[in-house]
């Protein structure tokens, strides 16, 4: 298990990260992925989000952009919310204090881009 490392509280180090992607990226067999779960919400108004953030920094890495996962953090609702004929029977459960709840972290895959021929005639 790895940890993206953190410049500070709200913020990735965009060196640390494309240094640590490019470790990572070594590790790496032939065809092989590294997959990235962020734990951080959206960016705030105004300022680059996380997830642009890792992508550059795996770029920058010499990693592919493969694919965006959403895992759910909570269950799918068993019919949908809006077609409910009375929405006010049951409590909103996707609020605590007014704020909405997470209801899913990103995913992101990375592929390697050394294939397996360039891969054998160098090591």
């Amino acid at each position: 298990m790895l940890t993206l490392p953190r410049a500070g509280a709200n913020s990735l180090d965009p060196h640390g990260l494309t240094h640590a992607m490019t470790g990572w990226r070594r590790l790496l067999r032939p065809g092989g992925h590294l997959l990235a779960a962020l734990t951080a919400q959206g960016p705030e108004p105004g300022t680059v989000g996380h997830r642009s953030t890792v992508i550059a920094a795996a770029r920058a890495a010499g990693l592919l952009y493969h694919q965006h996962i959403p895992l759910l953090l909570v269950p799918l609702p068993e019919r949908d919310p809006r077609t409910d004929p009375n929405p006010a029977a049951e409590p909103d459960r996707r609020l605590r204090h007014g704020r909405h709840l997470p209801a899913f972290r990103d995913l992101l895959a990375f592929a390697g881009t050394t294939s397996t021929t360039e891969e054998a005639t160098r090591g």
